[in-house]
């Protein structure tokens, strides 16, 4: 997986990101650092700042460009360990860790299936079944799991037809 190592401490860095909480719809009825009454905070950025902190110095890229990521940036936030962010410069888009942990294999490879449907193959091929269903809810590992089982049939078919091809007699192997 080509991930991006970043150093969120480093100064200018955030003013290239949008860290901008995807929860607006809370943050329009409570207004940011919200203390009232029987208040939880936003589940999304949790400070209530309006903006997501990133926790792990790292990007995960995303291969294509959204027309409409608000329905996706919230869910991602609310159902994942990882925010979407958009560089500012570049427009490009990147999930980034918001929470810690030993191995966030998992979350990332569901973040990655609501955000672009499917898993860039080095995570798909790094993730274990047994901790995928140990560390999500049974909604989430049957998501993960349906999308890691189609990927996977579509990459075996890939696999049989460069298999077929390099297998070829050296005489028969034309362009």
């Amino acid at each position: 997986m080509n991930t991006i190592s970043v150093d969120w401490s480093e100064e200018g860095i955030t003013e290239r990101f949008d860290l901008s909480c995807p929860n607006t719809e809370y943050h329009e009825k409570n207004g940011y650092n919200y203390e009232g009454e029987n208040s939880e905070g936003c589940p999304a950025c949790e400070d209530d700042s309006g903006h997501v902190a990133p926790m792990m110095n790292y990007l995960y890229p995303l291969d294509y460009t959204y027309s409409d990521v608000s329905s996706r940036a919230l869910e991602i936030a609310l159902e994942t360990n990882c925010v979407l962010v958009q560089n500012t410069e570049t427009e490009e888009w990147f999930l980034t860790l918001t929470g810690g942990g030993m191995d966030l294999s998992p979350s990332i490879a569901y973040a990655y299936v609501l955000a672009q449907t499917w898993i860039p193959k080095d995570l798909l091929h790094e993730l274990k079944a047994g901790w995928c269903k140990d560390s999500l809810s049974e909604k989430k590992f049957k998501k993960l799991r349906k999308t890691i089982r189609e990927q996977l049939k579509q990459e075996k078919a890939s696999i049989a037809e460069k298999t077929k091809e390099w297998n070829q007699k050296i005489q028969e192997i034309t362009q």
